[in-house]
């Protein structure tokens, strides 16, 4: 929660202190969820990850050249179509109105089957499945909150796993301070984050409302 805001020209200052609001994966059988989810339970080991460092945030520059990667098992172990597609969301990680053809420039969907291995000389048996993104064919064209969504069967319907990316441009100039909280009873277990944006050159209304932030 802001504790305390304040605005000058070209200018936005926000002071929070924050808490940890991660969350593990779960299991849901018959209802899309725009998080991270496992859909199926032969589904396993799934990772998001950008292909130039392991255990990375799932974050990419628009028009950069990194890559994610996404990896999963299938405990079935045999081969089967799996396609996937990108659905872009606003700031609550709520389905957007930009539709496909606005932030895709290529095809709004898929096939990953075609990069699998099966395992071998193990003691449980699976299927292991690559994908790297963007590709030639799907090219992501605005910044945002993501969600790929892989499913099975040429099926939307019948969805396997989803995960949360990111896509951002660099437009603004962010400065933090870190320190104790402001705040007496916060002291001794939170932190706080003092930081100004600047964003001369970007139309901004209403800083306020306009500029929504995010820590993570």
């Amino acid at each position: 929660t802001p504790t305390d805001t304040t605005t000058h020209k070209h200018h936005h200052k926000k002071r929070i202190a924050t808490s940890d609001t991660t969350k593990d994966d779960y299991l849901v059988a018959d209802e899309f969820r725009y998080a991270n989810c496992i859909y199926k339970n032969n589904i396993k080991t799934v990772k998001l990850e950008r292909d130039s460092a392991a255990l990375t945030d799932p974050i990419l520059r628009l028009y950069g050249n990194d890559k994610l990667k996404l990896s999963f098992d299938d405990l079935d172990a045999n081969n089967k179509t799996y396609n996937y597609t990108f659905i872009h969301c606003d700031a609550n990680w709520e389905p957007s109105r930009i539709t496909s053809p606005d932030f895709i420039n290529g095809f709004s969907d898929d096939v990953i089957s075609n990069n699998y291995r099966f395992s071998f000389n193990t003691t449980q048996r699976y299927t292991h499945y690559d994908l790297e993104f963007p590709r030639p064919n799907m090219q992501i064209t605005k910044s945002g909150n993501y969600i790929l969504k892989v499913y099975q069967d040429y099926d939307p319907n019948k969805f396997v796993l989803s995960r949360r990316f990111i896509v951002f441009d660099n437009k603004l100039m962010i400065t933090p301070m870190f320190k104790r909280p402001t705040i007496n009873e916060n002291r001794n277990y939170k932190q706080e984050i003092d930081f100004t944006i600047e964003y001369s050159g970007v139309n901004v209304q209403n800083p306020f409302s306009d500029i929504k932030v995010v820590l993570m």
